[in-house]
């Protein structure tokens, strides 16, 4: 049997045609995300965002192994020693995308657990799918920190609202934790919620915000813990 000019590029025209499906959703989260969310209510193509978002994790974590200084990193990352940088930095790049995967499938699914007792009727792939693409911003933190990071050399700590506000005592405790991108990813989320699972603004609000809180608290555990 003949083969066409077309039966024989189809991989590569596959890989194309899926990073710019990509691009094109991540670019339509971010411009129009009541539309997009609604078309991808019923797409379980979730290894795409997946693999996207950790390639730009990577990049950043391995940005800061290579180009920050061991003991800034150290501190920068959020060890409580040079030691277990210096672990990281011989790990290499496996150890960030292994790290990565377990926080962002633990995020996932408190998350799917949520919208699920909340009334939404989904699959975990379809879970997957509309939550990688809300992690637009994210990414795009990421990707600026990457390149912040391989340009200079050192890494300028992210903002949150205590900075931005500078909040002091208690008040800076609490908003020490929030950064504008986080805030970005919460509203994304309840749109995500809300126009694909019907959703009224009210319980895609209380979705998101459950796991959300129960985070946030364990992370100033964790954080209190450390000190």
């Amino acid at each position: 049997m003949m083969q066409t000019k077309d039966d024989d590029a189809p991989p590569f025209q596959e890989v194309a045609c899926g990073r710019e499906r990509v691009i094109s959703r991540f670019v339509g989260v971010l411009v129009s995300p009541g539309a997009t969310f609604m078309r991808l209510a019923s797409d379980s193509d979730w290894l795409r965002p997946l693999s996207f978002m950790l390639a730009v994790v990577s990049a950043y974590s391995f940005a800061v192994i290579l180009r920050v200084p061991t003991s800034a990193a150290a501190e920068l990352v959020g060890f409580s020693s040079t030691t277990a940088l210096a672990g990281l930095r011989a790990a290499g790049l496996l150890v960030a995308i292994v790290i990565t995967m377990f926080g962002w499938f633990a995020w996932v699914t408190a998350l799917y657990v949520s919208f699920w007792a909340l009334g939404a009727r989904t699959s975990m792939p379809q879970a997957l799918t509309i939550i990688g693409y809300a992690a637009a911003p994210g990414i795009i933190k990421s990707a600026t920190l990457t390149v912040v990071v391989l340009v200079t050399g050192h890494m300028p700590v992210a903002p949150t609202l205590a900075s931005i506000l500078h909040a002091r005592g208690a008040v800076a405790t609490v908003l020490g934790s929030v950064e504008p991108f986080a805030i970005w990813n919460f509203v994304l989320l309840v749109i995500a919620a809300s126009c694909s699972f019907g959703f009224t603004w009210r319980r895609s609000t209380a979705a998101v915000l459950l796991p959300v809180t129960l985070g946030w608290f364990l992370q100033l555990s964790l954080g209190s813990l450390i000190a």
